[in-house]
């Protein structure tokens, strides 16, 4: 990967701080490295943003990215510029090339790339909370790829999102899409934006949108999920259903 950047890639960066978007992380430093963490994780602080010469936006990543997916990422990007740079298509016929690629993209992601596009606990939990307060969100699976919000369905979004901590914490969870997946599915609505009409906050906006305290500031961080850490996860979350479904209906026996 790093051999591409040296050769292929015009590596810049922008501080962001002042966006309405980001978030609030404490006890990062702009030379700090993310150890152990998820790909997506940290969207409204940290955008990767490939762009083609003159300026138009082939590929975005919200959040940090494993460098093996981080790879695979840049590699659709240069076929999408090749697609941008071809005379013989017309604009209609690239923008279809590009939502198609980008789709094909997730679907050919391999396990280990899905397993690292797991939601986080709190991010995952405030997605439950958007649902719950009744705000389309298209991180849900099944759900439509969102088209960017109209000022009218933004200002309603808002006025719910107002309401996020009178949520139960133990909302009614609902099945979401890997990050991966919706990563994709995002860009495939973004056919070659110039950059500087990309919309940034909608695309980022999932999860928390201020959040983590960074209470592992010694880079202890965490680790990376593993299919057979995962069986584990899951095994321990369906014993744990299956325990409250237990104690709910000897409490509904004990009603009657």
């Amino acid at each position: 990967m790093f051999s591409d950047l040296k050769n292929n890639w015009v590596v810049a960066w922008r501080n962001i701080i002042t966006e309405d978007y980001v978030g609030d992380s404490h006890g990062y430093t702009q030379e700090d490295t993310a150890i152990g963490t998820t790909n997506g994780a940290g969207p409204t602080n940290t955008q990767i943003i490939m762009l083609s010469p003159d300026g138009v936006v082939l590929h975005a990543l919200p959040g940090f990215w494993h460098a093996e997916d981080l790879a695979r990422e840049m590699k659709l990007a240069k076929e999408l510029w090749a697609v941008w740079k071809d005379t013989s298509l017309s604009r209609e016929q690239k923008d279809k090339k590009f939502a198609s690629m980008q789709i094909e993209a997730w679907k050919n992601h391999p396990q280990a790339t899905t397993l690292r596009s797991r939601w986080q606990g709190f991010d995952a939990r405030n997605e439950h909370k958007r649902v719950a307060l009744g705000i389309e969100r298209d991180t849900v699976k099944g759900a439509p790829v969102q088209s960017r919000l109209t000022e009218a369905e933004r200002a309603e979004v808002e006025s719910k999102m107002a309401r996020l901590n009178t949520v139960d914490k133990d909302a009614p969870k609902v099945q979401l899409k890997p990050i991966n997946q919706l990563v994709h599915e995002r860009m495939s609505v973004r056919p070659f934006v110039k950059y500087e009409a990309f919309d940034v906050a909608e695309f980022a906006d999932y999860g928390r949108r201020y959040y983590d305290n960074n209470k592992k500031v010694d880079g202890e961080g965490s680790t990376l999920l593993t299919p057979t850490k995962l069986e584990k996860i899951e095994r321990k979350q369906a014993r744990r259903e299956a325990m409250q479904e237990a104690r709910d209906s000897r409490r509904k026996k004990s009603e009657n």
